[in-house]
């Protein structure tokens, strides 16, 4: 493989190569091999499937099995950061090439009563946007 730049490592995430190699560790693997959660939970809990993630890119290409491991999103994203806060994190992917940048749809809602805008636990889904249709603060409510 060329120099291993962040285009180029990009590119090669995209190969067949790459995802017959992880879809492999992944079936034999089952779970994140740091905090044990498997596939379904981390979907519930990050909406992102399993990682694969590499300890040494010294073999990128042609990658032995002990060159990676399975990791939920958390676990990933603590290897690189201290804080496993999922805020900061979720800030620190933003702009990442090695992973997609996912943010909420919103954190806030505005009360139909007052039109006081609050915080609010962040909304992932379209479907959960019609939550805020008929959203009352805590004062209104």
């Amino acid at each position: 493989m060329a120099e291993i730049t962040k285009e180029n490592y990009q590119k090669y995430l995209l190969t067949s190569h790459w995802k017959d190699f992880a879809f492999s560790i992944k079936a034999q693997r089952r779970q994140c091999e740091r905090c044990g959660c498997n596939r379904e939970q981390s979907l519930e809990r990050y909406r992102q499937n399993l990682h694969i993630h590499h300890k040494t890119y010294e073999r990128v290409g042609c990658e032995l099995p002990s060159d990676v491991e399975v990791l939920c999103f958390a676990c990933h994203l603590a290897g690189e950061h201290e804080s496993r806060d999922l805020r900061v994190m979720w800030k620190a992917l933003a702009g990442k090439m090695a992973m997609p940048a996912v943010t909420p749809i919103t954190e806030s809602a505005k009360c139909v009563n007052c039109e006081k805008v609050v915080a609010i636990k962040p909304l992932w889904n379209v479907n959960e946007l019609r939550i805020l249709e008929d959203f009352l603060c805590r004062e209104c409510s």
